[in-house]
């Protein structure tokens, strides 16, 4: 039997985005069960917007953030099926048709996602990591990245009321903690074609990544908490994996000379249970480089020798040419 789709849309100040948002929805292949809009105590004129539509329409008593405002969202929804839409994001026609197919093939599959257009300032793709068209085991990889975005994925009611929802303290990557409870509990499944479309701009949380990285390390220590309450066997595993990428985001910031993020990362070691004293003084030492030691660094002797000796000449270092 084919399930129903509730579509839901958190919104909080998307008047720009949101009509486009909902035609996305109604323009779909597979038409949804339902349209509900969600709203954060919005003071723009989303409300009108989403009236304007006739979609249902709830709004939270006070501004409590989008872990809130999908929760919300989760209970007054009635479909089998709920595919998130985040209010400045939209859908291509096939969406729901190729997204929520996915968990009508797959009923032991509690999640699905479509491949991401990114749209904006850096124009890009992406698509899960999980092998495509078939359930797999995600929580090794939620656990390291966000197992994909909120606007290509279509998660079963049931399941989510099965885990509690979003957590509404989690104000910061909600999307990865929620990923992680329930992939401990079901397979996930994913196609990479691309179904939907992220638009990137200055008002997201997610232009703040000191906070996202920071959440997510925060987010793996309280699931560790809870797997030794429980006394479970993946605990270990877990502080392994933990140190295991707490090094390789340091490494990878050094590697870049992104010297800020570093720093947010070997905060996050206070985070990461037996963190290698030898990785801390290390990159306690490395953080601290100052810019004019790091542009002779990666000079090398040669290279800076040559820019010192055309400075001491007074001469224009040559540049490389350009290539078109």
């Amino acid at each position: 039997m084919t399930s129903t789709i509730s579509a839901v849309i958190p919104c909080y100040n998307a008047a720009p985005y949101l009509a486009q948002a909902i035609e996305s929805v109604q323009r779909q292949t597979r038409p949804v069960h339902e349209i509900v809009v969600a709203d954060d105590c919005s003071t723009d004129d989303s409300a009108a917007i989403a009236r304007r539509y006739g979609v249902r329409y709830v709004r939270l008593d006070v501004n409590s953030g989008n872990a809130a405002a999908r929760n919300r969202a989760m209970r007054e929804a009635t479909g089998d099926l709920l595919a998130w839409l985040d209010a400045d994001d939209f859908w291509e026609p096939e969406h729901c048709e190729i997204v929520g197919g996915l968990l009508d093939r797959f009923p032991e599959a509690a999640v699905a996602f479509g491949g991401v257009r990114f749209v904006g300032a850096l124009p890009a793709t992406m698509v899960s990591r999980f092998p495509p068209d078939q359930p797999v085991d995600a929580f090794w990889v939620a656990f390291h990245k966000t197992a994909g975005p909120q606007s290509a994925a279509i998660v079963r009611r049931d399941a989510l009321l099965a885990v509690g929802g979003y957590n509404e303290a989690q104000r910061v990557a909600n999307d990865y903690e929620v990923w992680t409870r329930l992939a401990r509990r079901y397979p996930f499944v994913a196609t990479h074609r691309i179904t939907a479309s992220y638009r990137q701009h200055d008002a997201q949380l997610s232009r703040r990544p000191d906070r996202q990285y920071r959440a997510t390390y925060e987010v793996r220590h309280r699931l560790l908490e809870h797997a030794r309450r429980e006394g479970d066997p993946l605990a270990a595993q877990m502080e392994e994996r933990m140190r295991a990428i707490w090094v390789d985001d340091l490494e990878s910031c050094w590697r870049d000379r992104d010297m800020a993020l570093l720093d947010v990362f070997y905060r996050c070691g206070d985070l990461v249970p037996g963190a290698p004293v030898g990785v801390r003084r290390r990159f306690g030492w490395r953080r601290r480089v100052p810019r004019a030691a790091l542009r002779a660094l990666d000079l090398g002797p040669a290279g800076l020798a040559r820019k010192l000796w055309y400075r001491a000449a007074g001469q224009a270092e040559p540049r490389a040419p350009q290539a078109y």
